[in-house]
């Protein structure tokens, strides 16, 4: 088998592309190789860890670490491949929360 694939069966000849989220870097594997934690590749036969760069929803694609992180509390991705975003549910709350603290404060200063 080449490089992006493995044996179906250890000792066959017949071969496999690696499913995503696994790589083969050289030829002849017989499994595939799982990359790393929180990480995921693309494409069926990948052939490098490199290519393990998509990441699971919550954790982004550290350019520099080559390797996924969390997102920061209150922080999200909405794409395997995306930097993280403010939540829209954190915007929303706040933007309620802050309402109910202006009316509260204005109901109180009518009454005072």
């Amino acid at each position: 088998c080449f490089a992006g694939s493995s044996a179906s069966v250890a000792g066959q000849t017949t071969c496999n592309l690696c499913p995503i989220e696994t790589f083969s870097d050289t030829d002849g594997a017989e499994h595939c190789q799982s990359c790393p934690e929180h990480t995921c590749t693309t494409n069926l036969g990948s052939t490098s860890r490199g290519d393990c760069t998509a990441c699971e929803k919550g954790y982004e694609y550290d350019e520099e670490l080559t390797y996924c992180v969390a997102c920061p509390l209150g922080f999200t991705t909405t794409t395997s491949t995306g930097p993280c975003r403010l939540m829209s549910e954190v915007i929303v709350a706040l933007v309620c929360v802050c309402s109910l603290v202006f009316l509260l404060l204005l109901f109180g200063f009518l009454l005072y």
